[in-house]
């Protein structure tokens, strides 16, 4: 799935060179490394680095390379010639990770691979050096630089929402797939991407426009516009921040959501979710490769199935509560889903797991399979 791939902790240093007007000249270099890592990029700096020459250098520890490290080297180096310009400043302004709340000067350099990979340089204790200016940009170029940045932000954004679809998305022999599946499944990627935008845009005025721009939500966009702008946010923040599956949805649809989410079946499903609260924070003691990490990834793509096709069941049923032909073998294949569920949960270790988690599963498990009884039967068969 496409992501940003983060590679300032990876750096000894590097130059910016923006002395030819719409060239950037980028060199990157690895620790354990001489050489720089060269890349020519169409488009300019922002204000405060445009027209000019600056080297930069990591003040943080050296880190050991792994594996990986040396392998985004190599991709890199793979992939130059198609590489895309993002914002590229000194002055976006961050709070450091000490959580502190003290806003830093970063350093934040961005481009774009054709696999659909953000690919960003972020460091609040990186040194600059300017060694040369030769040309002063105009606040009307660097807006329209902005601008083409944006647009480079919203085709990742796009390809991610893309690829969060696909990777979603079962294989026609193994699951019946509905309307409701397709709309939910969208409205997932675009909720999922809004956090990577948020990140982005979050600390500048007007970022909800930014953020409905990026992901492409043009109900987002024409919301701000009818509210007089950023006074009437387009999205139903919850309490986390975010917004929820249903603010990407027509209000309708979303009135439709939250209904099939007051059926017993998805109020039993809740419960299961809240009980899995515990063993998804322990994640982080689980180890890489270990059989419980492996576990873990199985059980969480087993819920992240049910969950989503689940509430489209209860839809389905909703709408067309006699199309049995969709909504029999659905069930079953829940049912079988949350089977091997129970199965998985049942391979933790006790201190990872809440004693109610496997009657909770159990339950909802027994719910599926009595719901698939009491379909018509003479359509079951």
């Amino acid at each position: 799935m496409s992501g940003t791939l983060r590679i300032a902790r990876l750096l000894a240093g590097g130059y910016i060179d923006n002395t030819t007007r719409g060239i950037v000249a980028l060199g990157l270099r690895f620790f354990g490394r001489d050489d720089f890592l060269e890349f020519t990029l169409k488009g300019d700096c922002r204000l405060d680095l445009a027209g000019c020459r600056f080297r930069f250098r990591n003040s943080s520890a050296r880190v050991p390379l792994s594996q990986s490290d040396r392998g985004c080297f190599t991709m890199l180096a793979q992939r130059r010639a198609h590489l895309r310009m993002g914002d590229m400043t000194a002055s976006l302004r961050r709070c450091a990770r000490d959580a502190s709340g003290i806003l830093h000067n970063v350093i934040s350099l961005e481009f774009f691979d054709i696999q659909g990979e953000r690919i960003l340089v972020e460091d609040a204790r990186a040194r600059l050096r300017l060694e040369a200016c030769v040309w002063k940009p105009d606040a009307s170029s660097d807006a329209v630089q902005d601008l083409l940045n944006q647009d480079a932000f919203r085709h990742y954004i796009q390809q991610t929402i893309g690829a969060y679809i696909l990777s979603h998305t079962p294989a026609e022999d193994q699951f019946p797939e509905n309307a409701w599946d397709r709309k939910l499944r969208k409205a997932e990627a675009m909720a999922f991407s809004y956090s990577l935008a948020k990140e982005k845009y979050g600390d500048l005025p007007g970022w909800q426009a930014r953020v409905a721009y990026a992901l492409q939500w043009h109900a987002g966009l024409a919301r701000i516009a009818d509210g007089g702008g950023e006074s009437s946010p387009p999205f139903n923040i919850s309490g986390m921040g975010f917004p929820s599956v249903t603010d990407f949805l027509p209000r309708a649809e979303a009135a439709a959501v939250h209904h099939a989410m007051e059926n017993l079946l998805f109020l039993h499903l809740s419960e299961l979710t809240d009980s899995l609260q515990p063993l998804c924070k322990s994640r982080p003691r689980l180890h890489d490769g270990a059989p419980a990490q492996k576990r873990f990834e199985a059980l969480m793509k087993m819920y992240t199935f049910i969950v989503p096709h689940l509430l489209g069941t209860l839809l389905e049923l909703n709408e067309n509560p006699m199309n049995v032909g969709m909504l029999s073998p659905r069930v079953e294949r829940l049912a079988q889903s949350m089977d091997s569920l129970i199965h998985c949960l049942s391979g933790f270790h006790e201190e990872y797991v809440s004693t109610d988690i496997l009657p909770l599963a159990e339950r909802l498990r027994i719910d599926l399979l009595r719901f698939l009884s009491n379909l018509p039967r003479e359509k079951n068969q």
